[in-house]
């Protein structure tokens, strides 16, 4: 970051960290995008997809869906990528 790249890819940044550090991580995030920048974050934790990003990509060995995350991050494309039996024991998460 310290190149002030245009494009930005971080894989798990969350991995492994405390919640304090992981909203330090948000907030740089969030400023890199308020200035114009993209950020790639691969994020398995779908519970937080909601509040993290802005777009998603879900893929499963090819594209199932992209987009913003309120028009694509939804049961269904969720079921395409994850198929049903992998998540929440073959529940969707609560806030689908």
């Amino acid at each position: 970051m310290a190149q002030e790249a245009d494009l930005t890819l971080m894989d798990e940044p969350f991995a492994g960290v405390d919640a304090t550090t992981e909203r330090a991580i948000l907030d740089v995030l969030r400023e890199l995008r308020d200035q114009g920048r993209s950020v790639v974050v691969v994020h398995h934790d779908l519970d937080t997809v909601r509040e993290y990003f802005d777009r998603v990509i879900l893929l499963n060995r090819e594209l199932v869906a992209a987009g913003p995350v309120a028009s694509t991050f939804t049961p269904q494309n969720l079921q395409a990528a994850y198929g049903a039996g992998r998540l929440l024991d073959g529940r969707l998460p609560a806030w689908t």
